[in-house]
């Protein structure tokens, strides 16, 4: 049963401050899910009952660090002193590159990534950082859950699909907090989620469009299956890729979603809503 007080007390909270109003937010007792503009690549933040949990730390390159100039200072600013847990989806350098950045400068007490990923050159070249060293690192081979403060976090490790494409094997996760879900699959194609579909997928009212809203990913079935109400496309603004596709656009257009991009909208966080996603900022 939703504790009504408790999450209207938060959206009250929240949304008397603002994310970016001149004082940090109260957020030790305020759920909500965001999804940081970091140009060409991804960082969403996780917070309930003062934990943080992070899933990708978006892109670096040797002229910009995102998770260095970009993360560390929103994630301060907004009062996250700690990562209570670090989730790689894969370890592309749009993903994970920010990484080290970070951990320079918040304390990460644990990192989650799939076992497939152990020995992939990134990723090794990534976790050998010194901020990084000491850092606990689960390697998962199966699916799990997870509960951390109200957030609950289904991973899916999906079957490989016989390519050596890193996006093929990008991990899955399902965040439930106070009976509002939504749904990050990484960079996994269609292919993938048809297998993630026979896993059993509940509705999710938030989706954040696979592989930046490529044209391979965010099928037909996948909307039908798990009914957004609301997508994300986390974007560079004139990216060289040209996401989201315009087959992506025309699908969401077609089933009736509303479509918000970081590359326009800059940092979306949205709060659980008795079953929905209102979004605050």
């Amino acid at each position: 049963m939703i504790d009504r007080f408790k999450l209207g007390a938060g959206l009250v909270i929240f949304a008397s401050v603002g994310i970016f109003g001149s004082q940090a937010i109260p957020w030790s007792h305020v759920n909500s899910l965001s999804f940081l503009s970091v140009g060409q690549g991804d960082a969403t933040l996780v917070r309930s009952e003062g934990k943080a949990i992070l899933i990708d730390g978006g892109p670096a390159t040797p002229s910009f660090d995102a998770g260095a100039r970009l993360v560390v200072p929103w994630l301060k600013r907004t009062g996250v002193r700690q990562i209570d847990l670090f989730v790689v989806t894969h370890p592309d350098q749009d993903h994970v590159g920010g990484l080290p950045g970070i951990a320079r400068q918040i304390p990460i007490r644990e990192i989650v990534i799939r076992d497939d990923f152990r020995s992939h050159p990134v990723w090794q070249a990534v976790s050998s950082e010194p901020a990084l060293r000491g850092v606990p690192i689960t390697y998962l081979k199966q699916g799990r859950t997870r509960k951390i403060g109200e957030a609950n976090l289904t991973f899916w490790v999906l079957p490989a699909l016989g390519t050596k494409d890193d996006n093929d094997l990008s991990l899955v996760t399902l965040i439930e907090i106070a009976g509002s879900r939504a749904l990050l699959t990484g960079d996994l194609p269609s292919t993938g989620e048809q297998a993630l579909i026979r896993k059993g997928l509940p509705p999710a009212s938030l989706l954040k469009l696979g592989h930046h809203g490529s044209s391979t990913s965010t099928s037909v079935e996948l909307l039908e299956v798990i009914q957004p109400e609301t997508a994300i496309a986390s974007v560079g603004a004139t990216n060289n890729y040209g996401h989201p596709a315009w087959q992506t656009l025309q699908r969401l257009r077609r089933a009736g979603i509303r479509l918000k991009r970081t590359d326009r909208d800059g940092t979306l966080t949205f709060v659980p809503n008795y079953g929905r996603w209102t979004l605050s900022r």
